[in-house]
C-alpha cells in the first residue's frame, strides 16, 4: 500500500502543512509516480494508495 502524505520528515508525515492545492497535488503525483516505478521495474502493478497521518485526517475534513 502506497501512503502518500506531505514532506515532513521531522514529524513523520503527521503534522498539517499548509500548501496551495497545486503543491499538494505536485507531492502526491510524485510519491505514487515514484513508487509506480519501482514497481514497474519488478513486474508489479499498483493496487490501493490511501493518504497517509495530517494528510489523511485533512481528506476527511
Amino acid at each position: 500500500m502506497l501512503t502518500p502524505g506531505f514532506p515532513d520528515l521531522m514529524g513523520f508525515g503527521r503534522r498539517a502543512i499548509e500548501v496551495k492545492r497545486e503543491e499538494l497535488e505536485s507531492y502526491i503525483i510524485y510519491q505514487v509516480s515514484a513508487l509506480n516505478g519501482f514497481l514497474r521495474v519488478e513486474g508489479l502493478g499498483m493496487q490501493h494508495v490511501k493518504p497517509h497521518g495530517a494528510l489523511y485526517n485533512m481528506a476527511w475534513t
